[in-house]
């Protein structure tokens, strides 16, 4: 064997870099993370909120970013780039440049006196596209990792005239050196991963759409504006005049998918329509009376629930789609409005448009940094400016991995699910060196707290930014707060997330000597874990602590009631104080991990999964309800844009069946699944043959059952009458080319009774689009070219769904032979058989006239479903699916390939319809989490679990029956009673498996039943407190 490095270098700190980053510490790999900027974070952290969720960007962001700094085994150089890359796979040595920040990082504390004191300013902030001026030393944004100022070298007066140094005058710490140089550095690792970002244009380059105007801003310049933390505060204001606008125009694909200028890209950015429809939905949320309007030619939303938040959009917050391409806007320079001239496709004739201000969807692309990484690595780039698909592969062989938008243009969801893909490839490789150069996190030695000692609190209120701030009076909450009994000390500050609040904690913690602590910010679902590791990190058990949800409970709730909303937020902090002080620590139990996996479904996704783990030497349970591996897709695979082969899925399937740390069982199905995380007990069922059933123990479970197409009543008494001539998608692409009936002139139908404006009828009707269907017609295009090549090929779309850069450049190729015509509604469509033609009649959106013609071959593109037995599975596993009957995720955008059950995660079409390639890329990911799981061998378990009261049980077991997750068990014990031991039935809790979701309390008629952390007593006094301010409440026990 090689000798093989146990670190990883990772070159890109955006959220891509960062999953790839924290898994492979999981995974057993020190990381190298290398960004070039001066903190982490990349384009996300610029972001206000995200689609489909609106979740704010930042707060979800910041608790993975605090991770990385935190991390013991992530040795992070910002400010840092690649300088040369020698060696091989394996082994390489990357030498790195550090720049100077003339700031000594041990010594910073992110006071920002520097920062106020230095008289350089104007000069325009990157983090906040040049809206806002920072000064010559500066932090990118408040939350920064790390949160260090630097200075800027060309700018500062001292290091280039060494005159002023007020900076070094004014910082107590004394962090100031000017006498910093860049540094090299040599660093050892075994692979490397490329996750460089993305850069936009700004908008001042596009003299067509007024790029200059104060009043026209990119995409990324109106997320800063949007933004709490941005320069405006969240206000929406035009820059000329400081008014509110009254009309919002978002022009799409500017600079995009344009082959006529050369300065522009060919390919679609993937994520503007989306991004737009979500900053429109913003701004409505800020002022419902400003007007928006999207002009685009057409809407791409193919992600999973992306059309329906689309039509969210239009129905409830009235944004306005104009289906048109903007080609001119002219700037009214007396009053600063900007008048589009636009060409109205459904009008059919060139339009005008007075805004206020406009918001250009310019092109994404990969930043410089990565075309001179990419020659230091002597890789090209294709016609796009992307490393060609299989230079990826041949990358991927030395041991060097490609993701997020430095692969392809993608959204954060993909972007997260490739860096976890990335990270499973690199454990498949490593796996015989991991841990070896690992630190295990070590904490201080927890301060003694019993419960008869006085409650000493401290209280952090957060205003994050004017989501909570803008709303409530923070300063009045904490004069309120501070009153009240057992609070030792109380402090608001603008962002409780990051890294420096963190710090904050700490010191308060040790400074006060406190016992108990209290965050008032957001919700716990993404941020209590994070404060939770603060506590251990001072020494105080973390159950001492207690998230107060001031943001989704009371500022978002009352956002035009302000004074209703501060004295919520005063009733909230004190109810949460009056359970913080009646809090006791509590400590976790670890629990062995069984290192095997079940993985469900044989198809792509299975087999990816299945191979990836194998070779990581864990046991694999591989079960399919068909006869064979490789699902439908195998036999048409080479049709799809992957450079992947169906000989190769061939070979990995026969490797599968000759390793003995696999188990693979067809015409089987799944048939119980009891126990938890690390240890599920599974029982298997052949559906032919019961000798063959099989019962096994595993630690972790995929699931990868795929989706299917499914026929409509659309159009049936023509498909009952011509079975062969009228086909599904599906149905064309797996018949055999002689099968295909001969024909002269063919016609693919797209959006067949899906993205359709209604919620589903019970008539296979669907709301959303399958991501997939305009790809797969243009693959079949080329299959039946390829039977005919003087055949008439016709496509009725509504909108062109696909991002892939591949399809795109198929797309354009394909315009010579074929007629693209779009048409407004799939019920305009009028088809009847004339002569033994199908005879079509539909009103062309382009012409504006309604077309007639005769074809001999229809062929339509249905909708994709999850496939049978779906929601069956979903109960066994005791997860959930979405209102349209696919797995539901733990979350959209950061845990899109787990489930909230902790140990089972899906991939492929079992999540949504998707392309082979993503459907491979979500494959690894979910190998990749399913091995963190298993590659320690243990796991640390809830503390926050129910406990019974043997006294009070009477052994009725309904307890048992309303346990999601069979937590509890009836056990015999013995009592004395008198002369006699008696033998009764008594309900046990099983630690291990319980999650503390308190259905088991509500159930039990006795009262038998508490739970630690929300115990009766706790919830009892908070609402006690509700009402009252009497100190004499404040009840201890």
């Amino acid at each position: 064997m090689p000798n093989l490095q146990s670190s990883v270098l990772v070159i890109g700190g955006g959220i891509s870099g960062i999953q790839a980053s924290l898994d492979l510490t999981k995974l057993g790999f020190k990381v190298y993370l290398v960004e070039i900027k001066p903190t982490i974070g990349g384009a996300m952290a610029q972001l206000d909120k995200i689609y489909p969720t609106l979740d704010c960007s930042l707060c979800i962001l910041a608790p993975k970013m605090v991770d990385i700094y935190r991390n013991p085994n992530i040795e992070l150089f910002t400010y840092s780039n690649v300088k040369n890359i020698r060696g091989s796979a394996g082994d390489y040595t990357i030498t790195i440049i550090r720049k100077p920040r003339y700031i000594k990082e041990d010594l910073c504390k992110g006071c920002g006196d520097c920062g106020e004191i230095c008289p350089v300013r104007g000069i325009p902030s990157e983090f906040d596209t040049h809206l806002k001026t920072r000064g010559a030393i500066y932090m990118p944004f408040p939350s920064s990792v790390p949160p260090i100022y630097l200075i800027e070298e060309s700018k500062c007066l001292y290091l280039n005239y060494r005159i002023c140094g007020l900076c070094a005058k004014a910082c107590k710490p004394e962090a100031i050196d000017f006498l910093q140089k860049p540094e090299e550095i040599d660093l050892k690792v075994g692979a490397i991963v490329i996750a460089t970002g993305y850069i936009q244009e700004m908008p001042d380059v596009y003299d067509s759409f007024a790029g200059s105007s104060p009043n026209v801003f990119s995409s990324m310049q109106f997320e800063r504006l949007l933004s709490a933390n941005g320069p405006t505060g969240g206000q929406i204001i035009r820059l000329d005049d400081k008014k509110h606008p009254h009309s919002i125009a978002f022009i799409q694909c500017v600079g995009s998918r344009d082959v006529h200028h050369p300065e522009c890209k060919k390919y679609c950015s993937a994520i503007c329509c989306m991004n737009s429809a979500k900053e429109a939905i913003v701004v409505k949320e800020h002022d419902p009376s400003i007007d928006c309007y999207i002009f685009n030619t057409e809407v791409r939303a193919k992600g999973k629930n992306f059309y329906e938040f689309i039509e969210k959009s239009k129905n409830e917050y009235n944004v306005k789609y104009v289906n048109g391409h903007v080609s001119y806007i002219k700037e009214n320079l007396d009053n600063g409005k900007l008048k589009l001239y636009y060409e109205d496709i459904d009008k059919g004739k060139v339009g005008t448009f007075e805004a206020d201000m406009a918001i250009l969807a310019s092109a994404l692309s990969p930043p410089p940094s990565y075309h001179e990484l990419l020659r230091k690595l002597n890789v090209g780039c294709n016609n796009l400016g992307y490393i060609h698909e299989t230079d990826i592969i041949l990358l991927e062989k030395k041991n060097i991995f490609v993701t997020g938008y430095s692969r392809k243009p993608n959204d954060i969801q993909m972007a997260v699910a490739e860096g976890s893909a990335c990270a499973a490839k690199i454990s498949e490789i490593l796996y015989h060196v991991r841990f070896q150069n690992i630190k295990k996190l070590k904490y201080p030695p927890e301060i003694p707290v019993k419960l008869e000692d006085e409650p000493r609190v401290g209280i952090l209120i957060c205003q994050c930014g004017i989501n909570i701030g803008g709303i409530v009076n923070v300063s009045e909450v904490v004069d309120y707060v501070s009153k009240l009994p057992y609070v030792v000390h109380v402090e608001e500050n603008m962002y409780s997330c990051s890294s420096d609040s963190q710090e904050r904690i700490k010191e308060l913690i040790i400074k006060y000597n406190l016992n108990r602590f209290i965050v008032a910010s957001c919700t716990p679902r993404t941020h209590e874990q994070l404060f939770k590791n603060t506590l251990r990190e001072a020494g105080l058990n973390p159950f001492l602590f207690e998230l107060v949800n001031i943001r989704n409970q009371d500022s978002w709730v009352h956002q035009n009631e302000p004074k209703k909303a501060t004295k919520k937020a005063c009733d909230l902090i004190r109810m949460y104080l009056a359970k913080v002080i009646n809090l006791k620590p509590l400590e976790t139990i670890k629990v062995k991990v069984e290192k095997s996996t079940l993985i469900i479904g044989g198809g792509i996704a299975g087999i990816t999964a299945a191979y990836n783990l194998a070779n990581q030497g864990f046991e694999i349970y591989l079960v399919d309800k068909k006869s064979f591996l490789g699902g439908v897709a195998l036999e048409f695979i080479d049709l799809y844009y992957i450079p992947i082969t169906k000989n190769e899925i061939l070979k990995e399937i026969k490797d599968l069946k000759n390793k003995s740390n696999v188990h693979i069982l067809l015409n089987s199905v799944i048939d119980d699944i009891q126990g938890y995380v690390g240890n599920y007990q599974v029982k298997v069922k052949n559906i032919h043959d019961n000798s063959k059933n099989k019962t096994f123990n595993v630690g972790t479970i995929i699931v990868a059952t795929g989706t299917k197409q499914i026929k409509t009543s659309r159009w049936v008494n023509l498909s009952e009458r011509y079975p062969k001539r009228l086909l599904t998608q599906t149905e064309l692409t797996e018949m055999k080319d002689a099968d295909v009936p001969e024909f002269k002139d063919a016609t693919i139908i797209l959006c067949v009774d899906q993205r359709r404006n209604e919620f589903n009828t019970g008539d296979n009707i669907k709301t959303y689009c399958s991501n997939i269907c305009c790809g797969v017609a243009l693959k079949n295009i080329e299959k039946l070219l390829n039977i005919n090549h003087n055949a008439h090929i016709h496509i009725l779309y509504r909108e062109f769904q696909f991002s892939d850069l591949n399809a795109e450049n198929l797309w354009r190729r394909l315009r010579k032979k074929v007629t693209y015509e779009r048409y407004r509604s799939i019920d305009d469509i009028k088809i009847c058989d004339e002569n033994d033609n199908f005879h079509i009649v539909y009103y062309n959106v382009g012409a504006q006239i309604n077309i007639e013609y005769n074809t001999d071959l229809l062929i339509l593109a249905t909708p994709k479903v999850p496939v049978d037995d779906t929601e069956q599975l979903a109960k066994l596993l005791k997860v959930s699916t979405n209102t349209n009957g696919f797995f539901l995720e733990a979350d959209a955008k950061l845990r899109p390939i787990d489930f909230a059950t902790e140990g089972i995660f899906l991939c492929g079409g079992a999540h949504w319809p998707k392309w082979i390639g993503e459907t491979i890329t979500q494959a690894y990911g979910a190998a990749g989490r399913a091995a963190i799981i298993m590659a320690k061998g243990e796991i640390e378990t809830e503390c926050i679990t129910s406990y019974i009261n043997e006294e009070k049980c009477i052994g009725c077991g309904k307890c048992i029956e309303i346990c999601p997750y069979n937590a509890i068990e009836l056990v015999e014990i013995y009592k004395e009673m008198g002369l006699y031991n008696i033998s009764v039935r008594k309900a046990r809790v099983i630690n291990a498996v319980c999650k503390g979701c308190g259905a088991c309390i509500v159930e039990c008629s006795v009262g038998a039943i508490d739970q630690n952390h929300f115990s009766k007593f706790q919830i009892n006094k908070m609402i006690d407190l509700l009402p009252s301010l009497d100190a004499m409440d404040y009840e201890i026990v």
